[in-house]
């Protein structure tokens, strides 16, 4: 059994750097993916093709912008597959044009990098927007990726890789058991991650893609004015801030998060629910 004191100082570094660290923006820019990953936490082998609105992001980065232009440190490009958006390279003129200290990254499996076209690499080195893949068992030639990434003159790095065998997380949401909202968000291994979608900033992925689960499963997540922040709202990087760092009600939801092996998706409830018999904790 681990000691009490460790854990409780373990807790008290996770509350500093959460509190602590500095803002990042996640913009959703596909719900669908090119792959199909078991338990998907943005949830996008259930996803239908859907990619934001180019015009409706200008209308949000221009509000954030005069908020203040120095809000974010990070601005994330993800879904989904990001590459996957037909209009990527606006996007990536877009995050510069409005935020031009941000720190631009474009979180990708890496399948499609080899194959775009040289408008796309032009336009991430006029913005300096950084490669980031995360490596898959797939069949994917991922040092080739670097090498066209170092070919072409852009940032590249390696956002996450496979460490032994339990690579991937099955993120439990349970709308029958939830449990306690505080104690789930001090555990919360998605703190910090402000996700974009449509007109809302959500806390995290999950809350903001939740409505996905509701729709394949008939289930009954619920998100309330408290769970988000709408963009016009947002008046000074403050409210973001409080958004970030304090549970929302939806945070009493998210119940377990268990290291699994990555497999493709059966498309099956219990990939993101509680198995059936289970107390869900």
């Amino acid at each position: 059994m681990r000691n009490p004191v460790v854990r409780a100082l373990n807790v008290l570094r996770s509350i500093y750097h959460r509190y602590t660290e500095p803002l990042r923006l996640e913009l959703s820019l596909v719900d669908h993916c090119n792959l199909n990953c078991k338990g998907c936490t943005h949830y996008c082998p259930i996803a239908p093709e859907h990619y934001m609105s180019t015009e409706m992001l200008e209308c949000n980065l221009a509000h954030l912008s005069a908020v203040d232009s120095d809000m974010f440190r990070y601005v994330y490009l993800l879904g989904g597959e990001p590459l996957l958006h037909p209009e990527i390279n606006r996007v990536m003129r877009l995050v510069r044009r409005y935020f031009p200290h941000t720190e631009i990254r474009l979180l990708t499996n890496g399948v499609r990098v080899a194959a775009m076209p040289d408008e796309f690499w032009n336009t991430c080195r006029e913005s300096g927007t950084v490669i980031s893949v995360t490596v898959y068992p797939v069949k994917v030639d991922y040092d080739a990726v670097g090498e066209e990434c170092r070919r072409r003159g852009v940032g590249y790095e390696i956002f996450r890789q496979p460490d032994g065998d339990k690579f991937f997380s099955k993120h439990t949401i349970d709308d029958v058991d939830p449990g306690n909202r505080y104690i789930n968000f001090i555990r919360c291994y998605q703190a910090g991650c402000l996700t974009l979608r449509e007109d809302r900033i959500y806390p995290c992925a999950t809350s903001a893609y939740v409505s996905l689960i509701n729709s394949r499963f008939g289930r009954h997540f619920e998100t309330c004015e408290k769970d988000y922040i709408e963009v016009c709202r947002v008046r000074r990087k403050g409210d973001l801030m409080r958004l970030k760092n304090r549970p929302t009600p939806f945070c009493r939801y998210c119940t377990k998060l268990t290291p699994v092996s990555w497999a493709p998706s059966g498309r099956h409830a219990s990939e993101w629910l509680p198995e059936p018999g289970s107390d869900g904790v």
